[in-house]
């Protein structure tokens, strides 16, 4: 049985979808879950949905829920980090700061200066994960969500002896949204996420080939 903890796992809407993914998968339909985060309420909340998402699942897992982080950790085989350091209201001061010096942002979560400063507030908190992990769970990879994703891996890899990789969601997404732009098949752009490097040359290739594609997209 596989021990997995879930550091920020208030987050519902990225947590079930995360625990929904690791239910279809047999070797993971019975682990031990432990859902961690610093609010209460929202902790709560995610452990129900868990328990709706485990039942329809046809699953086993079993969930524990705390807001002590040692506990989450202790003995984990793999653990998961979702954390926004300051909350919403921290990246409003980001875009409100940005604005007042005339730059305008759709997102500013992974590059850029809102970038620089999320991963200035997450780095330390997951610098500080991972120097736990190496106390309780030194064997167990860290998959990392949070962005700035290559910032604070990038900290957290050069900074510990955790070992690790930063995961997004966004790249499926965008190879879904650049398939049906140019009515490819979705599967040979899947099989092309390899890299940050791979993704630019798709991305040139794809440029060169469908001159029309930045209209197309931007509509």
């Amino acid at each position: 049985m596989y021990k997995i903890a879930m550091i920020g796992a208030g987050s519902v809407s990225f947590s079930r979808k995360l625990v929904n993914d690791l239910l279809f998968l047999d070797p993971f339909k019975d682990a031990e879950i432990r859902l961690m985060d610093i609010n209460r309420e929202r902790l709560d909340f995610a452990e129900n949905t868990m328990a709706v998402v485990n039942q329809k699942r046809g699953a086993g897992a079993t969930f524990v829920a705390t807001t002590d982080r040692i506990e989450a950790l202790d003995g984990a085989d793999f653990v998961v980090t979702m954390i926004q350091v300051g909350g919403d209201r921290a990246t409003q001061v980001d875009f409100d700061v940005c604005q007042k010096h005339g730059l305008r942002l759709v997102i500013g979560d992974s590059m850029g200066v809102p970038g620089i400063s999320r991963a200035l507030r997450a780095a330390p908190a997951l610098l500080d994960i991972a120097r736990d992990m190496e106390k309780v769970c030194p064997r167990a990879p860290l998959l990392n969500y949070t962005n700035p994703m290559g910032m604070v891996m990038a900290c957290v890899l050069r900074g510990s002896s955790v070992k690790g990789v930063g995961l997004c969601h966004g790249v499926f997404g965008t190879a879904r949204r650049l398939a049906g732009t140019i009515a490819a098949l979705l599967s040979p752009l899947a099989s092309a996420v390899l890299s940050t490097k791979t993704i630019y040359a798709l991305m040139d290739d794809l440029l060169k080939a469908h001159k029309n594609l930045i209209p197309a997209w931007c509509t």
